[in-house]
């Protein structure tokens, strides 16, 4: 291989291991904030689903 490329695909190697190291730190700090659940809502940017019952059309509900 020339060397050109090997730099290339070394410096592709590094910044995704950096990308793996900044995701990883990012769970364990989430994880010390959430008292040990890890997946915190407020970190991905999930919503908590709101569940009104009883309203809607239901079988026998009204």
């Amino acid at each position: 291989m020339e060397p050109e490329l090997c730099y290339v695909l070394d410096a592709v190697l590094f910044l995704y291991g950096i990308a793996l190291t900044v995701l990883y730190c990012r769970l364990k700090v989430s994880a010390a904030t959430t008292g040990g659940h890890g997946h915190s809502p407020r970190f991905w940017g999930w919503t908590q689903p709101q569940l009104s019952l009883g309203t809607g059309d239901v079988a026998g509900g009204g």
